[in-house]
């Protein structure tokens, strides 16, 4: 049985539009209009939002 696992992202409150996750993301997967917006479609989960978010509001997670 070959089990897929399906990733989601999570945003906190934390997050003040700095825009350091949107420079970094190499698939342009996140913008930035009145909030921060991520397309799942073209995001290859490669955490770098995650690691270089300096409030650590995203995360980036498995869900089953």
């Amino acid at each position: 049985m070959v089990i897929k696992m399906t990733y989601k992202m999570s945003l906190g409150l934390a997050c003040d539009l700095c825009g350091d996750c949107v420079d970094i993301c190499p698939v342009d997967a996140l913008t930035i209009t009145e909030q921060l917006n991520h397309d799942g479609a073209k995001c290859t989960w490669c955490e770098s939002c995650m690691d270089v978010c300096p409030e650590c509001a995203i995360r980036i997670y498995e869900e089953r």
